[in-house]
């Protein structure tokens, strides 16, 4: 299983980035890394409409400020507040490999212009908000078509072909960069916890398993 929720803003301003998402989640720790803490990954909270109070930033491409954060939340307050203060651009990617979810939005100075979701796996209503960009067809994603039908996919690739119409490569290179990281105190449900929890409850004795 792989799960994915970051976004970026089209801004060089790290402290500026930073004291603004201190606002916001109202993490008060700050401190800088090299690497990603191993926690980070274990920090994601179960309820996904939580803000997030877990972040990693880092300037990954120029003009780029790439965010890791630990929830599912689609962040669009805090991506109006973000965007409207830096009068910049603003896009968030999540994605979700198990069930072929895979969510993109687009924000230009505090106010949202695109927004797309799909889960194939699921039952989700399907979301298409916005103005089509220049180059999409009839529906978002990739076009197919087969035995005679068409029909349009929405995955991962589709995340990288619509951040790069702005000029972001969402695959960079993290090798060799600062990281600045903004951990608050942990008092929700993790999926850490949700696991643990699991399997405690169905440890039994040796005995009795036979």
């Amino acid at each position: 299983m792989a799960t994915w929720t970051r976004f970026y803003i089209n801004s060089s301003d790290t402290e500026k980035v930073t004291n603004l998402l201190m606002d916001l989640s109202g993490v008060r720790e700050v401190n800088k890394g090299d690497d990603i803490p191993e926690d980070f990954y274990d920090s994601f909270l179960m309820d996904e409409n939580s803000n997030p109070n877990y972040l990693i930033l880092s300037e990954v491409q120029k003009n780029w400020i790439t965010v890791l954060y630990n929830s599912g939340s689609k962040i669009e307050n805090w991506a109006k507040s973000v965007s409207k203060e830096l009068s910049c651009n603003l896009i968030v990617t999540i994605g979700q490999n198990t069930v072929d979810y895979y969510y993109f939005s687009q924000y230009q100075n505090g106010e949202k212009k695109r927004e797309i979701e799909v889960c194939y796996g699921d039952d989700i209503e399907t979301i298409n908000f916005g103005i089509p960009y220049d180059f999409e067809e009839d529906e978002p994603g990739e076009k197919q078509e087969y035995d005679g039908g068409i029909s349009y996919l929405f995955d991962y690739d589709s995340l990288e072909r619509y951040s790069q119409h702005f000029g972001l490569e969402i695959q960079s290179d993290w090798d060799n960069k600062t990281w600045t990281i903004l951990k608050g105190h942990q008092n929700q449900k993790t999926t850490k916890d949700f696991i643990e929890q699991h399997l405690n409850r169905n440890k039994k004795p040796w005995w009795k398993f036979w």
